[in-house]
């Protein structure tokens, strides 16, 4: 829980600063590689911690990470992306669930 609220709060100061235009061309492309960093390790002590609606909330923000990705990179609109890649990012997490934290697949 607080790695989330750390996260949240980091989050909320960078948007801020990003609204004033203080931070550096350089570090605007950078944030969404650091959202999906912080998705992705959020989501695998998750499930270390065998805590299943903590992983799958996470690997639907992995989705939205990725297509906020895909939006700062100019591939595709965060619009047209978002549903898709949610919608595969929770069907993986579900298969993984399934897999892994049903037969016991991670031992402590």
């Amino acid at each position: 829980m607080l790695l989330l609220a750390l996260g949240l709060v980091s989050g909320g100061i960078f948007w801020t600063l990003d609204n004033l235009g203080r931070i550096p061309a350089a570090y605007q492309d950078s944030w969404a590689v650091a959202l999906v960093g912080f998705t992705l390790a959020w989501s695998f002590l998750a499930l270390l911690n065998r805590h299943v609606t903590a992983f799958m909330a996470g690997t639907a923000l992995i989705g939205v990470s990725l297509s906020l990705l895909l939006n700062v990179q100019a591939i595709a609109a965060w619009r047209e992306t978002l549903v898709g890649l949610v919608l595969i990012t929770i069907g993986l997490g579900i298969i993984a669930r399934g897999l892994l934290l049903r037969q016991g697949g991670l031992a402590r």
